[in-house]
């Protein structure tokens, strides 16, 4: 896993109006141009965080991330059920 790639997308995400609107309507294509496992692509389309975590990616970018795509009405059980989901996957790797 290139998470260093995983961390890019994320962050390019949240940070940049113009590539979350992209993504979040064509995300195949927008994932084109990062060099991504298969886990890591289908994570991403996916948006499932859980294993994003897993795999590493950066947990502060993905909390970002997961707000960022999803809509407001819903971020606060997204991300509850985001946060119930790490029990037992124990402490973050936030080496690079």
């Amino acid at each position: 896993m290139s998470r260093y790639a995983v961390d890019k997308v994320m962050r390019r995400v949240i940070t940049d109006p113009q590539a979350k609107e992209t993504f979040l309507a064509r995300r195949e294509e927008f994932l084109a141009g990062f060099e991504l496992d298969d886990d890591e692509r289908r994570a991403l389309t996916e948006d499932d965080l859980t294993a994003l975590y897993r795999m590493g990616a950066h947990p502060f970018l993905i909390v970002g991330f997961g707000g960022s795509i999803t809509p407001p009405a819903e971020r606060h059980a997204r991300m509850t059920a985001y946060q119930k989901s790490l029990a037992g996957l124990g402490y973050p790797d936030y080496s690079t």
